[in-house]
């Protein structure tokens, strides 16, 4: 966990740097730091060849000075033995070549010098070459002795141009020990082989060295030379094998003719006694080793040309493949970078794409990338989500078609209940209207018992107006009976009226109560949905940039979830409303049916008084013509029926208060009836709403 954080924590900068840059910004910022480290890389190493192509022209502008210095000592050298032979004409053409190789000389030395070393020394090889010139050159010791010098003068010159062009230090392939065996043991070797070659005939014909022709021979180690000679090739031969074929052959050829001629000047030119037998081996000797110093020379010039050649030749090319190389690298590297933009960019595009179908309600929505990586598993993720969406939609459109069903049935059914309602409204008013006439008649009829008590009095006097009266009686009398039995139908009708309500009303809490379970369900689903975008935004967090698309998903998931648990709430808001408004309804539906069976009773009491009256008009009726004997008997008749009759007017009475009550009852009804209905329709429509929300997502 510590390295995790540990390396969490070292890549936090590097991070937050690339969250801020678009993926062309990204490729392009780490392909710079890719391809400029090439770059430097590659100019590093052509710098470092380019140095190797400097010294290569050094050495090679070196070796081109030297092949003119080795022709002015080849030229010093073909002078000095001309001057010696005593042919003059041989001898001014010597001069001649002579002074045309140190004009040459000198041309080389403006054209390839590099250093104050190399102007010096030719200074002094210039200096001896006017002393040679000047001298009158008539004694051979002194053409010996002026021209020794003047080898020996060049020799210092090519020793410093070794150095300055570096030949000397040239570790490429061994070329300084080759031009070692050139420079330091060929040519002095060739130098002494001219020399003896000089005088070889005068101490031959002298039969005798003088002392400094003696000196000469002891100090011109010609062995030593030679053994440092064999110790270079075999030097140059390890670190070149190549070369070996062309030079050892000739190398050892003028070792061995370089021994033999040390040999015969080293010890028996210095033995008086055998001298003057020498000369025709002498001779021979030194044409051997001539030629051989001449092969060796030539081969080693041509070798160190060759190798240079070749220096040159491999630093160009190699230059020419670090360059072909880096361009090839940069090329590839753009190229890949490119390919792997584009598979990142199109994937990233069949996401975005994807993931706007999937906010416009495409749920069939899939994602089918080419790519093995994690943008993959970013699309596996996107298409088990689209699943998950799918599914989780499919549910709540069912569950919101059953809202809307159920809705719709609840509408009708706030409707039939408000219909029945206000039918029962008219019912009640019926009733009250009803009970006020039966009051007004009860009035009547006691206004009409007090005439009959009056009559009574005066039954004596006019028993034809007393039978009228008894007509009127009981004709009153049935008219208040078919009122009362017609106000007896009219509560029974209410009081089936108010059941039936009831009924419904009971039915609407039902109903009710089974949409607040169906929204509880929508809450939890919307929960659930929310969970979801939750798990969703974490995992669009997750993939950073890749995931950009699948967070707008989750956001447009998240408002969908947001919204239905809203709407679930006020869908939820509203069936507590519409129950505690049906739970009002109910009881005040309790209240009218109490009122109801109330007032029932009170209109058969009703009835039982006008049945009564009517039984007591009959009597009267029948007993019309015993008046004058019985008008004692009518007169308490009448007293019993004005008394039923003030019992029937307070019966009326109540029963007119009963049938207002009841009419406030259902008027209270009837608005929770009208309440219901509004809440219904709002939850009908937040129902269509949700199903019309519900119907932009394609499953």
């Amino acid at each position: 966990m510590k390295s995790i954080k540990l390396l969490t924590t070292m890549f936090q900068p590097v991070v937050f740097a690339m969250n801020r840059l678009k993926f062309s910004l990204k490729f392009a910022l780490i392909g710079l730091f890719l391809i400029i480290p090439a770059i430097v890389i590659s100019l590093l190493l052509s710098k470092q060849i380019l140095e190797q192509i400097r010294l290569g022209n050094e050495v090679g502008r070196g070796l081109s000075y030297v092949k003119s210095i080795q022709q002015a000592v080849n030229e010093t050298i073909s002078s000095r033995e001309a001057l010696l032979s005593s042919d003059a004409g041989k001898a001014d053409e010597a001069k001649k070549r002579l002074a045309a190789a140190m004009d040459e000389l000198s041309a080389s030395d403006r054209k390839y010098s590099s250093g104050e070393a190399t102007g010096e020394k030719l200074e002094k090889v210039q200096e001896q070459y006017a002393k040679v010139k000047e001298a009158p050159l008539k004694d051979k010791k002194e053409i010996v002795d002026l021209f020794a010098v003047l080898v020996t003068e060049l020799n210092n010159l090519i020793t410093a141009v070794g150095d300055t062009s570096n030949v000397n230090f040239d570790g490429y392939e061994g070329t300084s020990y080759l031009f070692n065996a050139f420079a330091s043991q060929m040519l002095p070797q060739t130098n002494n082989t001219s020399v003896m070659k000089s005088i070889g005939p005068d101490v031959l014909a002298r039969g005798s060295l003088t002392e400094d022709e003696k000196l000469w021979l002891r100090t011109a180690s010609v062995k030593t030379r030679m053994n440092a000679l064999q110790t270079s090739m075999d030097t140059f031969f390890r670190a070149n094998p190549k070369y070996a074929e062309q030079l050892q052959k000739p190398t050892e050829q003028a070792i061995s003719a370089s021994n033999a001629f040390s040999d015969l000047v080293g010890t028996k030119m210095l033995n008086a006694a055998e001298m003057m037998s020498q000369k025709t081996e002498f001779d021979t000797v030194v044409s051997k080793t001539e030629e051989a110093n001449t092969v060796l020379l030539s081969a080693l010039s041509s070798t160190l040309d060759e190798i240079t050649k070749e220096r040159m030749d491999s630093s160009r090319s190699t230059i020419v493949w670090v360059m072909l190389l880096v361009v090839f690298v940069i090329v590839l590297s753009i190229y890949l970078f490119s390919g792997f933009y584009i598979s990142v960019i199109r994937s990233i595009r069949q996401l975005s794409e994807a993931s706007a179908k999937l906010a416009a309600g495409d749920l069939r929505t899939q994602i089918r990338l080419q790519t093995k990586d994690e943008m993959s598993y970013i699309a596996q993720s996107f298409n088990e989500m689209a699943a998950s969406l799918e599914k989780l939609i499919t549910m709540n459109k069912k569950v919101v078609d059953q809202v809307a069903e159920s809705s719709t049935i609840l509408l009708e059914t706030s409707n039939e209940s408000a219909s029945s309602t206000e039918h029962f409204n008219q019912v009640i008013g019926d009733i009250a209207q009803g009970s006020s006439t039966q009051s007004e008649a009860a009035q009547q009829s006691s206004t009409a018992m007090v005439e009959m008590a009056a009559g009574i009095q005066r039954i004596a006097e006019s028993s034809s107006t007393v039978s009228e009266a008894a007509i009127v009686a009981s004709t009153r009398a049935e008219n208040g009976n078919t009122l009362v039995q017609t106000a007896i139908t009219q509560i029974d009708s209410i009081h089936q009226t108010v059941q039936l309500a009831a009924q419904i009303v009971h039915t609407l809490g039902q109903r009710s109560s089974e949409i607040g379970q169906i929204v509880g369900m929508i809450s939890e689903i919307a929960n659930q949905t929310n969970l979801l975008a939750l798990n969703a935004s974490i995992e669009a967090a997750r993939a950073g940039e890749h995931g950009s698309g699948f967070a707008v998903v989750a956001a447009e998931v998240k408002k969908l979830a947001n919204a239905s648990k809203d709407q679930a709430q006020s869908i939820d808001g509203l069936i507590k409303d519409i129950q505690d408004s049906v739970g009002q309804a109910v009881q005040a539906m309790n209240q009218g049916v109490d009122d109801v069976n109330v007032g029932s009773g009170m209109m058969k009491e009703t009835e039982a008084a006008f049945r009564q009256i009517m039984e007591s008009v009959q009597e009267v009726a029948v007993q019309i013509q015993e008046i004058s004997a019985a008008a004692e008997e009518m007169s308490a008749g009448s007293e019993e029926v004005s008394a039923s009759l003030e019992e029937m007017v307070d019966i009326a009475a109540v029963a007119r208060d009963k049938a207002s009550d009841a009419n406030t009852s259902v008027s209270v009804q009837l608005k929770s009836a009208e309440t219901i209905q509004s809440y219904a329709r709002k939850l009908n429509e937040l129902a269509m709403n949700l199903q019309t929300d519900m119907g932009r997502f394609k499953v």
